[in-house]
């Protein structure tokens, strides 16, 4: 018997009134639940049962691919936007010590999971079969983001270090590319992500996004000052920058150095938000990982909007 996921959302197209300044985001889709249909050859036999995402941790957008990771029932997922199609991606979790802190795609479909327990990342196929592990016992203790560059090389973000360490793509460890220095002073990094000037850092307690290149140069730092408790950071098409607050549970949105707009809140309706575990911008969307409302909240990107005067 072969068993097919496919996940039920509902869609909604007006902006809510979450948004404090209107223009930008635009509510889409918001995933809550999976469908169970089991097939048998040449029939099916129906929906038969219902799984709420349960606490929707890391995830990772490639494309039109979903990819999430539900850690309560400790198994990945990959969800087709276009198909509505889903499957478990088998085999994943037995090499796990303990719960993913980081989730990335490449561009060939390859998976790579931060295992902070294993103190590494772990690089999967499409089809869930490990490759294999990207360590360094000196340099990697806690990683906590993982971004594939132009040249093919891995650069993960350790949260206990403060540093990105660069690894070749057949797992050697290259360098660290250290932040600790009179010029750019982390504590603690919280997430990365890539953007049009380079690697975007964000950490709990520096009050800069720090921007560097590939050899680890300063090229910039913007103020996030009115971010209190930054959990994760994604860069859109249009290079405004968005940071997710766990403090008043909101997305705040920087272009131009300055704060533009601040989306959300807490509640539980569209649009606004409890507990966000990551956030991510793919092909002008928005991607939103709702955790404490167990869905995942999607919205499309507008065309740059000028935001607070």
């Amino acid at each position: 018997m072969r068993i097919v996921l496919l996940f039920l959302f509902t869609i909604s197209h007006v902006c809510h009134a979450g948004i404090k300044l209107p223009g930008q985001i635009v509510h889409e889709e918001s995933i809550t639940r999976i469908a169970i249909q089991r097939t048998i050859p040449q029939r099916l036999a129906g929906v038969d049962e219902f799984i709420t995402i349960t606490s929707p941790g890391v995830f990772a957008v490639r494309g039109e691919l979903l990819y999430l990771y539900d850690t309560a029932r400790q198994l990945l997922y990959r969800y087709n936007r276009s198909t509505h199609a889903v499957s478990a991606i088998e085999g994943v979790v037995q090499h796990l010590k303990g719960p993913p802190s980081a989730l990335h795609v490449g561009a060939n479909g390859d998976i790579y999971i931060a295992d902070p327990f294993g103190h590494r990342v772990l690089l999967f196929n499409s089809a869930g079969d490990l490759i294999r592990d990207f360590s360094d016992s000196l340099n990697l203790n806690n990683p906590v983001a993982i971004v594939t560059g132009i040249e093919g090389n891995v650069y993960i973000a350790d949260g206990l270090f403060s540093h990105i360490v660069v690894f070749s793509p057949s797992g050697v460890a290259l360098r660290a590319l250290s932040l600790r220095d009179e010029n750019i002073k982390l504590h603690q990094i919280a997430d990365m992500a890539s953007g049009p000037q380079g690697y975007y850092i964000l950490d709990k307690i520096h009050k800069y996004i720090v921007v560097i290149s590939a050899d680890g140069s300063l090229v910039s730092e913007v103020p996030r000052l009115e971010v209190t408790d930054p959990t994760s950071i994604t860069i859109d098409s249009y290079g405004d920058i968005y940071i997710s607050d766990e403090a008043d549970d909101t997305i705040k949105v920087y272009g131009q150095n300055r704060l533009k707009y601040i989306y959300g809140g807490t509640g539980s309706q569209h649009g606004y938000f409890r507990m966000i575990r990551g956030i991510q911008a793919e092909l002008n969307s928005l991607y939103v990982a709702d955790s404490a409302n167990n869905r995942i909240q999607i919205f499309r990107i507008q065309p740059s909007y000028e935001g607070i005067e």
